[in-house]
């Protein structure tokens, strides 16, 4: 099935997939970031994942806003 993405759609798209690419490739690994964030931050390891999972998911929630899912055609 092939859907027909409207210009409002493809931007709501075009922003999804952004946040997602960047949450995937600009994030730090768990690891990395725990090695690091004493040295680099000044924060706690647990501290500084507690902070990145908020973050992420503050950035997945801007992404989605105004966004609504397709309706089923049946």
């Amino acid at each position: 099935m092939i859907i027909k993405f409207n210009k409002k759609k493809q931007e709501q798209f075009n922003k999804m997939y952004a946040t997602l690419k960047h949450i995937s490739q600009e994030y730090y690994q768990v690891a990395a970031l725990r090695a690091a964030a004493e040295a680099r931050y000044n924060i706690r390891p647990d501290d500084a994942v507690d902070q990145a999972y908020e973050n992420m998911r503050n950035d997945a929630r801007k992404a989605i806003s105004g966004v609504r899912p397709f309706r089923s055609q049946q």
